[in-house]
């Protein structure tokens, strides 16, 4: 089956390659990019992947496929976490929030959200900086309950950076619960590891473990992530 997906994406970028397909053809390159980066990850190459991404970016912007420009951002927000360059990452899941709101994609919103929220973890931002951008960009909007889960758990793991930590945990908790009444898997990975470094931060590591183990369990081999 891997190599099936991966013959199907060749496939298709050279398809709509060949019929001129502009929008179709950026389209499908960053969906195969996407591909190689799954099934072979060591031997991906994210800047030249970069390179591929900001091309089909352009090209997608250009045609106003918000979904298809969704698409190519994210991956573009992967591949600058990929590098290490978490104010890169949180630039482009910024732009990806800007498409999930014109598209209307309450998911494509709450993954900006998600990425946005680690990319200010892990970045450069004093604590309360980052707690008020975040803020700004998490109020931006009318979007639907996935995407103000994740707005929740993102504002929770920057209140426990600002050590309120007893508000964060409760925050995080209705979170996490929320994304899993709804069966978002990949949502809730994302959630559980941040959970575990706000755990941490509040010097409970019995807590942190839980949440890593909580992510392990939500790894379903019979079914793809959500």
């Amino acid at each position: 089956m891997p190599a099936r997906a991966e013959a199907i994406a060749a496939h298709a970028v050279g398809v709509c390659g060949a019929l001129g397909l502009n929008g179709p053809h950026a389209r499908a390159l960053v969906e195969h990019q996407r591909v190689l980066l799954a099934l072979r990850p060591e031997t991906f190459n994210p800047r030249a992947s970069a390179r591929v991404a900001a091309s089909a970016t352009a090209t997608l912007r250009a045609s106003g496929d918000e979904r298809g420009l969704a698409g190519a951002v994210h991956h573009r927000c992967e591949l600058a976490w990929l590098i290490g360059d978490p104010v890169g990452s949180c630039g482009h899941a910024a732009e990806m929030l800007g498409v999930a709101d014109r598209a209307g994609s309450d998911f494509d919103a709450a993954l900006a959200l998600m990425f946005t929220a680690w990319c200010f973890v892990e970045g450069p931002w004093p604590a309360a900086e980052a707690l008020d951008r975040y803020a700004a960009l998490a109020s931006g909007g009318e979007r639907g309950p996935t995407a103000a889960l994740a707005a929740a758990g993102g504002h929770a793991i920057l209140v426990a950076l600002s050590g309120r930590n007893a508000e964060a945990r409760d925050e995080m908790a209705r979170a996490r619960a929320g994304l899993g009444e709804r069966g978002l898997d990949r949502l809730a990975i994302y959630l559980a590891l941040l959970d575990s470094v706000g755990a941490g931060l509040a010097g409970d590591a019995p807590a942190a473990g839980r949440a890593i183990a909580d992510a392990r369990a939500a790894l379903r081999p019979d079914r793809p992530l959500v």
